[in-house]
């Protein structure tokens, strides 16, 4: 997955403004972007118009509409495009993360994750998708925890072409099961039913997969880049467990990749005053090509 915890983004968002990379909006609706950058604004974390939630993993997260009535059958999905093709017949282990927002007072049984070759999108505003996921929470279990995280989770046996994830609701009013927990005033006219998510922590991988986790290697290594913030002179320190490089690779927020290294030492300096400017960049650490840590380091002259 690109950017699975929803880290990088260009801008920091404004209310309706999806600016996170390498996501986006495939039915012309207004899914919503939160990041820590905004320094507690509506689109903030953990402070938000919708509720109060940390993020799962970082900073950040994303959120939909998974159901808006009187908005018949109104939906918000978001897409991304994976790193690479699925390979045919493979099985690929899949997780994300919902969190139902304070602000719904209606919430669902199912929110799934659809596979497909292609993108799938309308140009007709808040539409529903009339596809079948692969992935999808249980069925009967009302996702209605507004303090906790929950973990949606399934195996998927590759076809074989598919590259585009969409996340969202796939059913129409009729067929979602709903319960509503909020008494509206007597008499509305209409009565709005709403049921927001927060959503973080994407994940698409081969199953047979063996490798450590980013988090298990990072303790593994003691991986660390001092100082943090800093005027762009910086230096990465670890413990050396095995005799294999290690790559730098930094990258500015749009993802451009602005320098590759490849460590010898256990403490490398780096200089990069006189390069960059003011601003938030992200950097990976990685040994025989599997990241090992990613993070972000905060340029202030």
């Amino acid at each position: 997955m690109p950017n699975p915890s929803f880290e990088n983004y260009s801008p920091c968002p404004l209310l309706g403004q999806f600016s996170c990379l390498n996501w986006n909006n495939p039915n012309a609706c207004s899914p919503d972007y939160f990041n820590y950058c905004t320094n507690g604004n509506i689109v903030g974390v953990p402070n938000n118009s919708f509720g109060f939630q940390y993020a799962h993993t970082g900073d950040a997260y994303a959120g939909i509409f998974a159901l808006q009535i009187p908005n018949t059958d109104g939906r918000e999905y978001i897409q991304s495009q994976l790193l690479s093709t699925l390979d045919t017949g493979k099985n690929y282990c899949v997780s994300f993360y919902v969190s139902c927002a304070n602000r719904s007072n209606t919430a669902i049984t199912e929110i799934g994750l659809y596979f497909s070759n292609n993108p799938i999108f309308s140009s007709i505003s808040c539409t529903i998708f009339n596809v079948n996921p692969q992935i999808i929470s249980p069925a009967g279990v009302y996702l209605n925890d507004t303090v906790n995280w929950y973990k949606i989770e399934g195996t998927y046996t590759a076809l074989g072409g598919e590259r585009y994830i969409t996340i969202g609701n796939f059913k129409n009013d009729v067929s979602t099961d709903t319960t509503y927990w909020n008494n509206h005033p007597t008499g509305c006219n209409p009565c709005y039913y709403e049921s927001y998510y927060y959503i973080d922590d994407v994940s698409v991988m081969d199953c047979n997969d063996t490798s450590t986790s980013v988090q298990e290697n990072e303790n593994n290594y003691n991986f660390s880049l001092y100082p943090n913030p800093s005027t762009g002179s910086f230096s990465i320190k670890y413990d050396s467990k095995q005799s294999n490089d290690v790559v730098f690779k930094l990258y500015d927020i749009r993802g451009k990749l602005l320098n590759e290294t490849v460590l010898k030492n256990e403490n490398t300096s780096f200089d990069f005053s006189d390069v960059l400017a003011n601003g938030i960049y992200f950097y990976q650490l990685s040994i025989n090509n599997k990241m090992v840590k990613s993070d972000k380091v905060v340029i202030i002259k």
